[in-house]
């Protein structure tokens, strides 16, 4: 009878160590899935989040021309793409090579209170100061298939112009 007393007690030793492990893996699965489901909502939380699907103004890209400066040997444009960073306000910033003048910056603004694209030129050889922005109504940017120049002075290059047409 002592033996049956020993495998009695070995049997449940061992049933109840296989009902913990049990319960233990149990508890491991219902942890991860609610892990990888946060982990999930996060990740689309971001992704929607950073999307540029919510510009406040009709164009997600816009292609800019800068043309007319002194020594400019030909027309430069290059796209940039906007973004929101504000409920009305979107930005966006690229580089632009203009032939006889060299390579710098291009930002672009738009701001919805005002209906109003501001284009910006920096970091230029030779440009020696901060520009005034060519300021293209929203209905020129949006609306026309013809680009509508507006003035552009860049402190120690000179007067020229700047086009901003929308892409997409």
């Amino acid at each position: 009878m002592n033996v049956y007393n020993n495998n009695h007690k070995i049997n449940n030793l061992m049933v109840n160590t296989n009902n913990n492990k049990a319960i233990f893996m149990g508890i491991l699965i219902i942890a991860a899935t609610f892990s990888l489901t946060t982990s999930n909502i996060i990740a689309t939380a971001f992704a929607q989040g950073s999307s540029n699907n919510n510009v406040a103004g009709c164009a997600h890209t816009i292609k800019v021309t800068i043309s007319k400066f002194p020594k400019q040997t030909a027309e430069a444009s290059t796209q940039v793409t906007l973004s929101s960073i504000a409920p009305n306000f979107d930005d966006g910033k690229g580089s632009i090579s203009i032939p006889g003048i060299g390579s710098g910056h291009v930002v672009v603004d738009y701001n919805l209170d005002s209906n109003n694209y501001g284009g910006y030129v920096s970091d230029l050889p030779g440009q020696n100061g901060v520009d005034e922005p060519a300021i293209l109504s929203g209905n020129a940017v949006c609306d026309s298939k013809d680009p509508q120049p507006a003035g552009l002075s860049l402190p120690g290059i000179g007067d020229g112009a700047m086009s901003i047409t929308k892409v997409n």
